[in-house]
């Protein structure tokens, strides 16, 4: 895994090598403690032929009143590999939270992506998800 700082961006890389198996999901973290701002992450996981993983992303924006999260999602999963990607977002009452993501996905032959969003408590304001 590499995590790089890029201005304003966090780019981070995940590479799970071939038929490997991750018995835990791997739990990423994000969150803004802020009333305002933005953060933008890109994310690019390459899972290699056979390898099978799952991914948590939290988002925690509580106390969100002018806050927008960005999130780039670049996916590629190998020849019978697997991968299942949750989204789980936590924001304030307020209505300010804008949520912009992202998502391309190759999926190998006799692979498998599947992926869900969830928030479960608050209010988004925007979303936009393509």
């Amino acid at each position: 895994m590499t995590i790089e700082e890029c201005g304003e961006m966090t780019r981070v890389k995940i590479h799970i090598a071939r038929n490997t198996r991750l018995a835990n999901p791997v739990h990423l973290c994000f969150g803004l403690l802020q009333r305002i701002g933005s953060q933008h992450f890109s994310i690019h996981i390459i899972l290699e032929p056979g390898a099978k993983a799952g991914f948590i992303a939290h988002g925690l924006f509580a106390n969100a009143e002018i806050v927008r999260h960005i999130m780039e999602k670049r996916i590629e999963i190998g020849e019978g590999a697997e991968l299942h990607f949750t989204d789980s977002h936590i924001h304030g009452m307020s209505g300010g939270m804008e949520v912009n993501t992202t998502g391309k996905v190759k999926v190998g032959k006799h692979a498998r992506y599947s992926s869900d969003f969830s928030l479960t408590t608050g209010r988004a304001g925007s979303a936009d998800s393509i």
